[in-house]
Formats: structure tokens, sequence, C-alpha cells
């Protein structure tokens, strides 16, 4: 984001889609932070990964279930 290489590869006619995680466990709160800056810093499409596999998707003791 920093260096504008979403612009430019838009510029160069590339479609451009970001894969993020969020995930479960102790990591939760760390990558929720991460995608929340993503989400703020850019206009591009983000598909939203939802990971269990360190734990719940749990922060501040509240879940998290997918719509």
């Amino acid at each position: 984001m920093e260096n504008g290489v979403f612009a430019l590869l838009q510029e160069l006619g590339h479609r451009v889609v970001v894969q993020t995680l969020i995930a479960g466990g102790p990591d939760a709160e760390e990558t929720v932070k991460g995608t929340m800056a993503l989400l703020a810093a850019t206009d591009v499409p983000v598909i939203l990964w939802l990971n269990e596999h360190l734990g719940p998707l749990e922060i501040r003791s509240q879940n998290w279930e997918p719509p």
C-alpha cells in the first residue's frame, strides 16, 4: 500500500483483489487490527478468510460468526 503498487497494477490494466485472513485463537485481535488498517487504506476489493485453526474467532470474549 505504501509504495502505490495497487494503483500501478490498476493503471497497467490488472484487476487487483486482496485476500486477507482473520485468524482465531491468540492471533485474532492482531489480525483484525491488520485487516481494519488494510480496509481503511485502500479501496480495492477484499476477500476475507476466517480461520479457526488456532482457536475460535473470539475477541474480548465475543465470538465472531460469519453472516
